[in-house]
Parts: structure tokens; sequence; C-alpha cells
């Protein structure tokens, strides 16, 4: 059975991250604990990210599949209209920093945006969010990324 090639792209990952700490520790032989659990953390960190990025980059991907549903305003109901994509930075434990293009929205009534553009699942939904105003995609909420 072949590998999916996301999990291909994985293994070569770590195995990346598996020689750069080898090839530190030769370069480090007297390490400390400490010296080693940093420099096991910052490999980590960084999979971490990459994993982090691959992931919602997939799911995006996933849901420009076409014949998918316009997202209703969470505000009046009516249809969002697509505005393209716009790139977004968060900064993920071990202080890495993910980078991914999500798809963006606007109502044409209320002109409330949404980041991403999903059918009653955000912070405003859940009643997160106070209803004035835009503010969709907070830090955190499932929905953001």
């Amino acid at each position: 059975m072949q590998d999916d090639p996301a999990v291909t792209e994985i293994r070569a990952r770590l195995e990346q991250a598996l020689q750069r700490l080898t090839d530190w520790q030769r370069g480090a032989p007297r390490a400390t604990f400490a010296e080693i659990e940093d420099a096991v953390e910052e490999q980590v960190a960084r999979l971490r990210a990459q994993l982090i990025a691959d992931l919602v980059t997939a799911r995006a991907d996933r849901g420009t599949s076409g014949g998918e549903e316009r997202a209703a305003c969470l505000e009046c109901g009516r249809a969002m209209e697509r505005r393209g994509e716009k790139q977004r930075e968060v900064t993920v434990r071990g202080n890495q920093t993910v980078r991914f293009r999500r798809r963006y929205a606007v109502c044409p009534t209320c002109q409330v945006g949404v980041f991403p553009p999903r059918r009653g699942t955000g912070a405003r939904a859940r009643g997160l969010l106070a209803s004035a105003g835009g503010g969709h995609g907070l830090a955190g909420d499932p929905d953001s990324v």
C-alpha cells in the first residue's frame, strides 16, 4: 500500500529534523541536559509549525474543490460574495510563525467580512462577539485559521 503524499512529506520533514539534531549533537558533544532539551524543542517547534501550515492549507484546498455552498452572512442571512484570498500569519507554540492563505468573503448588504467564509461556525455564531461591526476570525477560534 502506497503512503499518502502528505504522510511522505511529514516523514521527510521528520527525517530532516532528526538530521539537524544529529548534526547539532556532533558539534556539541558535551551539551548539558538543558541544551539538549532546547535543541530538541527547537526542532519540535519548527516541525509543529510546518505541520499546522500543511493541515490548514490542505483543509482550505479541500474547501475550494467546487460545488461548495456559498456562506450566508451571520448578520442578515444574505449570500456572501467572495473577495479573493488573504495572507494570514499566526504565531504558534515555540514562537514559530505559520503563514497560509485563506479565502475572504463580504456581505454585499451589511459589509460584514468573514475570514474564512464559513456558515455559522465562527465566533459570532457562537455568541463570542458583539453583533456590531466585523471581528470574525479571532485568534484561538478554530475557524479563524
